[in-house]
């Protein structure tokens, strides 16, 4: 294909792609530089013992509890897991239009703002239709859905990509009564090793997590200069890292010259 630049994001650390993509550079002429990325939060679901334990303690977890019988005085609330193309068709411009939102009330901007990223999850759905891969997952209120997951099943592992909720609910925490309902199910999948809460460190993920996954930024480039200078970027981004006000600063001025 000629590509002479790749960027691979979050390529999980002790997966077979990072030792193959060294072996690869090697023997086609690319530099390769490869550094940390992210630690994402996952619940080992464990032993049928461990498991047990795991759904008792999210069921019996106070703040959970709480906002169930908040949601449960609007109607009954439900679990709904959507996995042909058919089902995901219908439930999925809910699911986008909540994460825009969302993101819109925060004065941030969706990834689902680009066609492209819309179009991604719309072919992912139509092409692993009734596999079981793709799941989208809906928790809701009598017919309502009021918080979603996007995410993929895939030897033994259960991996929320996208997770958002309906704002008009925010005061409810659906998305975290959506995340405790998935662990609970995900309990008695014996097929399922592990529920892998995807990138981001939001507080509500470290109340369920037992374990992390290292995640890598990996680069390739056929320029020895290029290759120096993805080096020396990450270099002084780390050293910048110590200084709070200073990387405040890089920021807010890079922010403001892509607009």
């Amino acid at each position: 294909m000629r590509v002479s630049n790749l960027v691979l994001a979050n390529l999980p650390a002790d997966s077979a792609t990072p030792a193959a993509l060294e072996g690869a550079a090697k023997k086609y002429g690319f530099h390769l530089y490869r550094r940390p990325a992210y630690l994402c939060p996952q619940v080992e679901l464990g032993s049928a013992a461990e498991r047990q334990v795991l759904k008792t303690t999210v069921t019996r977890k106070r703040q959970f509890r709480k906002c169930l019988r908040a949601i449960e005085r609007q109607g009954p609330v439900t679990m709904s897991y959507r996995q042909s193309w058919s089902e995901i068709r219908v439930a999925l411009p809910a699911f986008l239009d909540a994460h825009v939102a969302r993101y819109q009330a925060l004065n941030r901007i969706s990834i689902f703002c680009a066609p492209d990223r819309r179009l991604l999850l719309e072919e992912l759905g139509r092409r692993f239709s009734d596999t079981g891969i793709v799941t989208l997952s809906r928790l809701m209120v009598a017919d309502r859905p009021i918080a979603w997951s996007y995410g993929f099943q895939f030897q033994g592992n259960w991996l929320l990509y996208q997770t958002t909720f309906d704002i008009r609910d925010q005061e409810n925490s659906p998305g975290y009564c959506l995340l405790a309902k998935i662990l609970i199910e995900a309990g008695d999948m014996g097929a399922l090793r592990c529920v892998d809460l995807g990138l981001g460190t939001e507080e509500y993920k470290s109340w369920f997590a037992n374990g992390t996954r290292q995640t890598l930024h990996a680069t390739l480039t056929t320029s020895p200069l290029q290759h120096l200078g993805n080096i020396a970027r990450y270099r002084i981004a780390t050293e910048v890292s110590h200084f709070p006000k200073l990387e405040a600063a890089i920021r807010h001025t890079r922010s403001k010259l892509r607009l």
